[in-house]
């Protein structure tokens, strides 16, 4: 083993001549240091004269590793230090090389691993210089250092290196070697302890060692000087059983302490810097030691006879939890107590012994106690508290058989002892103590039938039904029962006693309560009760613990002949209103929803028998009749004590009508004609009218005569239901969809408002009048009813469309046929004032449910007061050079402006287009006349080159409508005809000239020529 805390002159190289001096011998080994080398080659240096050459004068004198490197490894680059000196008078550039070992490991200048850059090597110089090389092979390496020089290597000594693994294990350790480890307090002490380094591989960082002495609690108390030591590396130990390892000794006073147990402690590479350790616990050596008196205990387990270990059950079964009670005693000097940290434990082991023999066997951890946290005093001292000394052991079932058992206290020698032989003492064992093996017997079952059950269901004849017998096992058993078979034997109701059988398949029956079922379709023939004995295990291949309690009699299942089952599955009642309550006075349907709920269809025959009966028995008590017309219409509703008008024949002509009864009423019974499947529904409905705000309970009933068998097994109370329901008033006076067309919103204009009036829900045979106001308001609390009928000579009449009227009042008269109206009324706004409107419907009737609907509105309204008014005055056309002249006459006679500025456009027509309404042929370009004065007028001219022809001409004011009027009727004015070409015109006196104007147009002529002329009027 090498350690490496100071510089080597050549650590792990051996320096071996060659060239001249090897002859024939290349592996000779001559360890070379640098001062004997430096000696040899210095001798060279007084030789007299110059030196023949570069062989003579370049020389190789020291090989090394840097400071504190390891010795280097395979297939890793390893750095090398190389000296060299020039002992000439001349100066050389020279390299230094480094050459591998051949394949073999011996010197060889056949493969250099690296070389330094040229090198000035003055006379009588020295120098070194770093190169690298890499080992192909490990063991003893011989390469050659050289210098190269004109085209040849002077080679220096060859150097062996002892090249290690790659890769391998640096396995550190350290151990004491001291006899003596009872002291005194300020005792001088030689502490000894070994280290190395048993692995293959040196380790490749440096390696710290270091001691302590101090208590259990605080270890590193004290370091023991010189230590901590560093080594650069440490190196396998020699391959030399007789070579030592290394030792390390040092004087140290053991301090003024008190008496105890103390240790020192050892521990190599205390930096944990080695990662190439695959077992660092032996890094570190604990050595106990007493200092001044060490009074110990000695625990153990307590004789007392065949008491010393007993078993809780006595009769144990395997699968089951054995506990095991002993009593321990400190038959040492000082006192037992465990630390939290290093409790006192005890283990319970236990050792196979089959066929009642341990040969070969071991001991086996099954368990450990509790923390025994009081001391135990010396001399005698027990403890035997069960809830912390007390071993429970959880065998299983293969653990059936014979075992020794035994408890080892201090199981994990927490307590410094004076005697450890005695924790697991032999002769406290079970064995010896019962003087015979503990047996763990085998495990049985105990298998018990709970119940046959045939389902939840009806079982009926010819029908397969699924037979379900229960099996457990009782407090008894204690393992699962395999391969369990299972019997019954059925008696049928005439007494006939079967075979027994088995029935499903071999199961396993499991422990604690769990069921396993064991199941048979059984399909029995004959109406009534059968008798079901089951009987697990018949044939006793199963051993049990109980052999008596495997039968389970006298299990009785009723069959059922199938038949149907009527039931009133739902009865509802329509219509309803929105809180679900029936309505008075509306015509009503009571429908009742029958279904066959059996396990049989029903047969035609039957179908013919299915009747749906009636009953009202709040507010009054009756049956509910009703009676239809020849056309199966219904004709009204009664009691009992009224008759129905028949038909022609004296019966309905419906298909389902109600039964005819003795006095000639038609009764509450409803005969459906229908064979119902199983599952399916039919539904029957009658009419009913409720007559009063009231509560009312209906009773339904199906097969009231029970002519139909049905399946309930007895009385057929699943035939009838009962509805429960409130009937409220639910005639409903509304008003809706309230417009008001207010056109281009001027006053003094007709302002038509539409409304829908109407009465909801009204009864048979029942008429409703509905009265109605229209109310305005404006602002600043201006409003008015508006008179919605106007009086003349001969009486009242309606102002607007859609109702009557009785002196001043609106009424329209609603019933069953006639429900709703439009009503349609003139307003007029007045043209006297500009104002936001709010208009007002409402209606009122004696009866109405919901007065959210009587009131509907039409909000802000804006109607504009005006007087502007711009005129046509005159249109004059005059003709000169085939041009005419259109001079057109704008007045401004009324309005709310000062002046205005008026756009005034001219079309141009034959006089046959006019006529016929037919679009201009020409439109001239528009003209605006600006400043317009009110009260006065204002001329335009438009030119026009004239056409053969007769034409008119039409002056449009304000075409595109950008100023509103109270009157537009006035914007445009057609001249009167005017003729050019061949045609004469008779020229007009002044007297008789009337400014080309023709007789004011109609109200259908404007409004057939702004039709003609397509033009779109816009509002402002």
């Amino acid at each position: 083993m090498v350690l490496a805390h100071n510089k080597p002159l050549i650590k792990g190289v051996k320096l071996v001549c060659i060239g001249d001096f090897m002859l024939d011998n290349r592996r000779k080994k001559v360890f070379v240091s640098s001062v004997a080398a430096l000696l040899l080659l210095s001798s060279i240096v007084f030789l007299a004269g110059a030196r023949a050459g570069p062989a003579e004068d370049l020389q190789v004198i020291d090989v090394y590793e840097p400071d504190g490197a390891p010795p280097p490894r395979a297939n890793v680059e390893y750095e090398y230090i190389v000296k060299w000196r020039n002992v000439g008078d001349s100066d050389y550039t020279a390299k230094v090389r480094l050459y591998e070992p051949d394949s073999e490991g011996d010197c060889s200048l056949s493969d250099m691993a690296s070389e330094s850059d040229d090198i000035v090597m003055g006379s009588e110089e020295v120098g070194e210089v770093t190169l690298t090389i890499t080992f192909a092979n490990t063991g003893i390496q011989c390469f050659t250092p050289s210098i190269y020089y004109g085209g040849s290597d002077y080679e220096g000594d060859g150097v062996e290196a002892n090249v290690e693994p790659e890769t391998g294990d640096a396995n550190l350790y350290v151990s004491f070697d001291m006899e003596n480890t009872q002291f005194a307090a300020n005792e001088e002490v030689t502490v000894v302890f070994e280290y190395g380094n048993s692995g293959d591989i040196s380790t490749q960082t440096p390696i710290t060692i270091s001691a302590w002495f101090g208590n259990e609690s605080n270890p590193e108390m004290e370091l023991i000087a010189p230590l901590p030591m560093t080594f650069s590396f440490v190196s396998p130990d020699p391959d030399d059983p007789q070579l030592p390892p290394e030792r390390m000794e040092f004087e140290y006073t053991v301090p003024d302490v008190e008496e105890g147990f103390y240790q020192f402690k050892a521990q190599i590479d205390t930096k944990n810097n080695n990662t190439e350790d695959s077992d660092t616990s032996n890094n570190v050596e604990i050595l106990q030691v007493c200092v001044g008196d060490c009074s110990q205990a000695d625990l153990r387990i307590k004789d007392v006879g065949l008491q010393t270990l007993t078993s809780e059950p006595i009769e144990a079964v395997a699968g089951n939890i054995i506990s095991f009670t002993y009593t321990i005693e400190n038959v040492g000097e000082g006192e037992a107590q465990g630390t939290p940290s290093n409790p006192l434990v005890m283990f319970l082991e236990v050792m196979k012994c089959p066929e009642g023999d341990c040969s070969d066997q071991g001991w086996a951890k099954v368990n450990e106690s509790l923390a025994v946290r009081p001391g135990i005093p010396g001399n005698g001292g027990e403890y035997n508290d069960d809830s912390f000394l007390r071993l429970n052991w959880s065998t299983a079932v293969q653990d059936k058989g014979f075992w020794n058992v035994r408890v080892v206290v201090d199981g994990y020698d927490s307590i410094d002892e004076s005697n450890e032989t005695n924790n697991a003492d032999f002769d406290r064992s079970w064995f010896r103590v019962k003087s015979g093996y503990f047996e763990l017997t085998e495990q049985r079952p105990d298998l018990i039938v709970t119940n046959i059950d045939e389902g939840d269901g009806i079982v009926y004849d010819n029908e397969v039904v699924t037979l379900s017998v229960a099996v457990s096992q009782s407090e008894f058993a204690d393992i699962m029962a395999d391969n369990v078979k299972m019997f019954i034997q059925i008696v049928d109701p005439q007494g006939s006693l079967g075979p027994w059988m088995q029935i499903d398949d071999a199961k396993t029956v499991g422990l604690e309560g769990e069921t396993t079922f064991f199941e048979y379709e059984w399909t029995p023939t004959k109406v009534g009760s059968y008798g079901i004995d089951a009987y697990v295990d018949r044939d006793d291949e199963i051993v049990e613990w109980k052999e008596d309690n495997n039968e389970f009699e006298g299990k009785v299942v009723t069959v059922y002949e199938k038949l149907p089952d009527l039931q009133i599955s739902s009865v509802d009642i329509s219509p309803v209103n929105d809180e679900g309550y029936a309505m008075v006075g509306v015509n009503s349907e009571l429908i009742t929803t029958v279904t066959n709920l059996g396990v049989r269809n029903m047969t035609e025959s039957e179908g013919t028998k299915l009747e749906v009966t009636f009953y009202i028995s709040t507010p009054f008590s009756s049956p509910i009749n009703f009676c239809q017309d020849d056309d199966g219409n219904r004709m009204d509703q009664f009691r009992d004590e009224v008759a129905c008008e028949l038909g022609s024949d004296g019966l309905s002509d419906t298909a389902v009508p109600s039964t005819l009864e003795d006095d000639g009423t038609w009764g509450n019974t409803f005969y459906a004609n229908q064979a119902l499947a199983i599952g399916e529904s039919t539904e029957v409905s009658i009419p009913f009218i409720f007559f009063e705000n009231s509560a009312y309970r209906f009773i339904v009933k199906v097969d009231e005569a029970q002519e139909i068998s049905e399946g309930s097994g007895g009385p057929e109370l699943n035939n009838e239901a009962i509805k429960n329901a409130y009937a409220v008033s639910s005639v409903d006076a509304y008003v809706t969809n309230l417009t008001v067309d207010i056109g281009d919103g001027l006053a003094g204009k007709e302002c038509p408002i539409t409304f829908d009036v109407g009465v909801a829900n009204i009864p048979v045979g029942g008429n409703y009048r509905l009265h109605f106001n229209i109310s305005v308001d404006g602002t600043f609390g201006w409003g008015e009813t508006l008179e919605v009928s106007m009086q003349n000579s001969t009486g009242f009449y309606p102002v607007g469309t859609g109702y009557s009227v009785n002196g001043p009042y609106g009424y329209i008269d609603f019933n069953t046929s006639y429900n709703s109206q439009t009503v349609v009324f003139p307003w007029i706004p007045s043209k006297d004032r500009t104002d936001t409107y709010n208009v007002s419907v409402e209606v009122d009737s004696s009866i109405n449910v919901d007065m959210d609907n009587d009131l509907a509105y039409v909000n802000k309204l804006d109607i504009e007061k005006l007087t502007t008014n711009i005129v046509v005055d005159a249109i004059k056309v005059t003709e000169s050079d085939n041009s005419a002249t259109i001079k057109v006459t704008i007045g401004y006679p009324q309005g709310e402006q000062s002046e205005l500025d008026v756009q005034v456009a001219v079309h141009v027509y034959r006089s046959s287009d006019h006529a016929a309404g037919n679009p201009p042929i020409d439109t001239l370009t528009v003209k605006s006349v600006e400043g317009l004065m009110r009260g006065d007028s204002d001329s335009i001219s438009f030119t026009w080159a004239t056409k053969d022809g007769s034409y008119i001409f039409v002056a449009i004011v304000d075409p595109d409508d950008l100023i509103k009027e109270v009157n537009e009727n006035d914007n445009i004015v057609p001249s009167k005809e005017e003729k050019f070409g061949d045609a004469v015109v008779a020229p007009l006196d002044d007297d008789d000239d009337d400014g080309g104007l023709l007789p004011s147009p109609s109200v259908v002529i404007v409004l057939a020529i702004f039709g003609s002329v397509s033009l779109i009027r816009r509002r402002i």
